[in-house]
C-alpha cells in the first residue's frame, strides 16, 4: 500500500469517526440515552494520528512520491525542517491542528467523563466533534495532503526560504 492511499484512509477513517461522533452526540442528548461517544472521539484521535505518521515517515525518508513532499521537502533539508515542513504549508497545517484538536477532545471527554450527562458538556463534545470533523473533511477534498506526484523529484524543492533563516520558526504553529 502506497502512502498515498495509506495516508488517505487514516484521513477517511478520522472523518468517519468524528461525523459518527456528531450523530451519536446528537442522539445521546435526542433520546436521553448514556452512549459511549468517547470512543469516536479515540477512534478520530487514532485515525489522525496514523495520518500525521504517515506524513512525518514522508518527510523524514524524503518520499518525493507525495506532492506535498515534493513542493515542501529536499534531500538537502536538516532533520528540523524535515519534521517541521509538516505544517510549512496549508495541508499540513490542518493536519497539524487537527490532530491538536482531536487530543483536545479525548482530554475533555476524559476530565468531564462524570458530567458526561450534563447539557453543556454535551453539546460541548458535539461541537468539538463538528470542528474536527470540518477539518477531516477538508483533508479528504480540497486539501489533501496526500495527493500523488507524477513527476519525479530528484531533490525536492525545499521548504521556504522564510522557514529556514530561524529556528524558532519551527516551534511557531504548535505554541
Amino acid at each position: 500500500m502506497s502512502l498515498t492511499w495509506l495516508g488517505r484512509v487514516c484521513i477517511y477513517f478520522a472523518a468517519l469517526s468524528f461525523v459518527l461522533g456528531i450523530a451519536v452526540g446528537v442522539s445521546e442528548r435526542w433520546l436521553r440515552r448514556p452512549w459511549r461517544t468517547h470512543i469516536f472521539g479515540i477512534l478520530g484521535l487514532a485515525g489522525i494520528a496514523g495520518a500525521v505518521g504517515v506524513m512525518q515517515f514522508a518527510l523524514l525518508t524524503h518520499n518525493f512520491s507525495l506532492a506535498y513532499v515534493a513542493e515542501n521537502n529536499a534531500t538537502f533539508t536538516p532533520i528540523l525542517y524535515s519534521i517541521t515542513g509538516m505544517w510549512s504549508a496549508l495541508e499540513g497545517s490542518i493536519l497539524l491542528w487537527s490532530l491538536i484538536l482531536a487530543i483536545l477532545i479525548v482530554v475533555v471527554m476524559y476530565r468531564y467523563r462524570r458530567e458526561s450527562h450534563d447539557s453543556v458538556v454535551a453539546w460541548a463534545r458535539i461541537i468539538l466533534f463538528g470542528v474536527v470533523g470540518f477539518f477531516c473533511l477538508l483533508m479528504a477534498g480540497p486539501a489533501d495532503p496526500f495527493i500523488h506526484n507524477p513527476v519525479k523529484h530528484p531533490t525536492g524543492a525545499g521548504p521556504n526560504v522564510l522557514l529556514q533563516d530561524n529556528p524558532l520558526v519551527a516551534s511557531h504553529p504548535p505554541l
